[in-house]
Formats: C-alpha cells, sequence, structure tokens
C-alpha cells in the first residue's frame, strides 16, 4: 500500500466498491453469455482512481471483482475465474495513470484519457477470457473476431456512460469545492 493510501482514501474506496456493486446490479440490458450495460458499474472505480491513483484504483478494483465472484460470479477454472474478476476489475484502476492531469484540468481529456484506459484494461482481460476459455461460444467465426466484437459490444456503451458521468461529476465537484461556476 502507498503512503499516502490514508484511512480516509481506504473508505472513500470501500463506499465505492459497495456503489459500483449495487449499480452493477442494476442491469440495463443483459448479453446471453455473460456481460451487460448497467446503470454504471464502472464509474466509482473509475472516479476513484482518477482522484486516489493507481493503486487505490487497482485495490478498489480487485475488492469489487472478488466481491462480484462471491456474491454470483460464474466459475469455469481457476486461472477462468482470475481474469474475469480481480484482473479485469482490478484493471479499471489504471485510470489513475491520469490521476494528477484530472486533479489539474478541467477539460474532459484526462476523464476521456483515465476512463478509456481502465475500461480498455478490463476490455482486454474479457477477451482473453473469451478467447481461452469460451471459444466454443464463437461457433464457425473466428473466437479473437467474436470476443473482441461480443465484448465490445457491452464495453462500448459502458464507457460512454461512464465518460459522460464522470465529467458531469468532477464538473460538480469542482464547482462545490471551490466556488466556480459549471464550463469555466
Amino acid at each position: 500500500m502507498s503512503k499516502k493510501m490514508n484511512t480516509q482514501i481506504l473508505v472513500e474506496g470501500g463506499i465505492m466498491v459497495a456503489l459500483a456493486f449495487v449499480l452493477g446490479e442494476i442491469k440495463l440490458f443483459k448479453l446471453p453469455q455473460g456481460g451487460s450495460v448497467t446503470l454504471g458499474l464502472m464509474i466509482p472505480i473509475i472516479f476513484y482512481s482518477l482522484r486516489h491513483g493507481v493503486s487505490a484504483g487497482i485495490l478498489a478494483g480487485v475488492v469489487l471483482g472478488l466481491l462480484k465472484l462471491a456474491l454470483g460470479g460464474y466459475f469455469v477454472t481457476v486461472p477462468q475465474v482470475v481474469l474475469d474478476y480481480p484482473i479485469a476489475f482490478g484493471a479499471l484502476g489504471l485510470s489513475g495513470i491520469f490521476s494528477k492531469q484530472f486533479k489539474e484540468k478541467k477539460s474532459i481529456v484526462p476523464v476521456f484519457c483515465g476512463t478509456f484506459v481502465g475500461v480498455l484494461g478490463r476490455f482486454i482481460a474479457a477477451v482473453l477470457s473469451g478467447v481461452i476459455f469460451f471459444a466454443e461460444y464463437a461457433g464457425d467465426m473466428n473466437p479473437w473476431l467474436y470476443s473482441i466484437e461480443y465484448n465490445g459490444t457491452y464495453l462500448g456503451i459502458e464507457l460512454a456512460i461512464a465518460v459522460v458521468v464522470i465529467f458531469v461529476l468532477r464538473m460538480f465537484i469542482t464547482k462545490n469545492l471551490t466556488g466556480e461556476k459549471i464550463g469555466r
């Protein structure tokens, strides 16, 4: 754990994990072999990562992944579980790479870049899992193309939702903390 990770940051991480889990249970639509568009499962973890950095974000993502596994995960093999839960959700913490820019700039650039990197990490884990453990669902189609298309369908929508919501949250928080008007 980083020396900067104090009790307040850990408590905020726990709250974000709980919020992410609840938002993930509200599904807007669900795909047949897993994956769904939710009310914003990834938003709390990505926002937390952007505020507190990579290590805090990865820790929160891994905890979320383990919680999702414990409360209804899909188990085929141990490597599949590790890839689909702690690695995939931990990858959301990669958003924290843009933490400094997120704190300094009021533009959408660090929000988009950070969110994109975190979701890309989760997407890579999901695609690998699809190719390695669930290739039979591809039928006659190339398993790589099938997995990219399948996982890109719901994660692309989740990415768009997350970018918009995180940018609006950031503007709201900046306005309330600094007294600035939104849009400045």
